[in-house]
């Protein structure tokens, strides 16, 4: 079920994911530390519902007995959830509208459908297009993209590839 993600996040799931180093947590790490020092935890994460192309989730909280659902953007609750470890979960109805089938067994590698190829072709002339960009259109653009943090550059080059260049 392909949910677009906002820069912002993409790169806090992927540091995560990839282990890259900072030297100050992220927002989304920091928010689990938060919830780490006031003894709550991330139980789960869900994806509720999808009204008019946007997706609507839930953090599920505990703390000793108390539990508390917050409403949350997909995808800080998913960059929470990874930074976490908590499961993610979707509800069926979102799945059957947004969802795309899949052939074989669960966990068994799956041919790319051709709304995938598509997200990947557009990913592709995306990377295609910054390998093209100067260094002051590379900073340029990541000012649009709201990419100011002075490690979003260096993550972003490690993360998706390239070398960086000196602006």
């Amino acid at each position: 079920m392909p949910i677009w993600i906002g820069p912002h996040e993409t790169i806090a799931i992927a540091i995560r994911l990839k282990d890259f180093p900072v030297p100050r947590p992220m927002t989304h790490a920091f928010m689990a530390d938060v919830l780490d020092a006031i003894g709550a935890a991330v139980e789960e994460v869900r994806v509720e519902a999808l009204k008019e192309d946007t997706f609507y989730a839930v953090v599920k909280l505990h703390s000793g007995s108390q539990v508390w659902e917050v409403d949350a953007r997909p995808s800080d609750a998913i960059a929470l959830a990874v930074h976490t470890g908590a499961p993610i979960y979707a509800a069926k109805e979102v799945i059957e509208k947004a969802g795309i089938p899949l052939e074989g067994e669960v966990g068994e590698k799956q041919p790319m459908q051709e709304g995938l190829k598509g997200i990947v072709k557009e990913l592709e002339e995306g990377m295609a297009k910054w390998d093209r960009m100067t260094a002051e259109e590379k900073v340029e653009a990541m000012a649009k993209m709201a990419l100011t943090h002075e490690y979003s550059e260096r993550a972003y080059e490690y993360l998706f590839g390239g070398e960086g260049e000196e602006a």
